[in-house]
């Protein structure tokens, strides 16, 4: 990534988000960069009933400065069924902390971003059976807003911006979801439909050559789909013999859906 990149995504980010701080941070071993911002993603009163329902539908919504979800212009809809009539969210700001992962080269790209809520806390601590959260070792956990189909993150003009659009719609969904239950009832509500991530669904949508849906970079064939193909078997084994191995059906960095829904600016 060369110096003018950074700084015209700097001048992106800060734009979007005024309060928006960039420093190094050290993941592992490798220096990179981290943004601390403030998200105020849950939409307004009087949008929210047309939001919710866009989103149950997979429609397209907007997001504005601060991270702020509205109802797009652009909705060819009249009416909006009534979705979640008693909800009722806070529109409290949410605390972010946006990091780039070291690459092997010592890049930042071309890696997804990774990216935790951090007050409120929003994460496998607070809320360990969250359906759309990357879980890694020592159980640290980030949002999984993009799905395992989504492979085709490219490192260009705005793409921290627009990563953090799909955070955003994350943290809005979270939300709906906490506030129906989530963790405690299975009723809870998680809007719009899911991506599916097993093995199956992987090894049969991400093609050989395609990038690996962990998002390094690296082509799926030579990357992941080997362990793909190791859990596909040993699912089928398991079912044939009516065995119900332990699954957790954790998604893996910055590939997991949290809306899949086009955003519109």
């Amino acid at each position: 990534m060369d110096r003018r990149f950074w700084e015209r995504e700097v001048e992106d980010v800060t734009r979007e988000y005024p309060d928006a701080r960039l420093a190094q941070a050290t993941i592992g071993r490798q220096l990179t960069c981290a943004w601390l911002l403030t998200m105020r993603p849950i939409p307004n009163e009087d949008e929210l009933p047309a939001v919710l329902a866009d989103l149950k539908r997979g429609e397209q919504v907007c997001v504005r400065k601060r991270g702020e979800i509205g109802h797009s212009p652009e909705c060819s809809q009249p009416h909006h069924e009534v979705v979640l009539p008693r909800l009722r969210l806070s529109r409290r700001p949410y605390v972010v902390e946006l990091t780039y992962p070291s690459s092997p080269t010592g890049d930042a790209g071309p890696l997804h971003p990774r990216a935790k809520v951090i007050d409120p806390e929003i994460s496998h601590r607070t809320h360990p059976s969250h359906p759309h959260m990357y879980v890694g070792p020592g159980e640290e956990s980030w949002a999984c807003p993009m799905s395992p189909q989504s492979t085709a993150w490219r490192w260009r003009r705005g793409a921290t911006v627009r990563y953090l659009d799909q955070v955003a719609l994350w943290i809005l969904k979270s939300a709906v979801w906490i506030a129906t239950g989530g963790g405690i009832l299975e009723s809870a509500t998680w809007l719009g439909p899911d991506t599916p991530h097993s093995p199956f669904d992987l090894l049969g949508s991400v093609r050989p050559g395609d990038p690996c849906w962990c998002g390094r970079g690296t082509a799926y064939e030579a990357c992941h789909q080997r362990g793909d193909i190791e859990r596909a078997i040993f699912l089928s084994v398991s079912r044939k013999e009516g065995r119900q191995p332990p699954l957790r059906p954790l998604c893996q960095p910055g590939v997991e859906v949290a809306g899949g829904f086009p955003l519109a600016r």
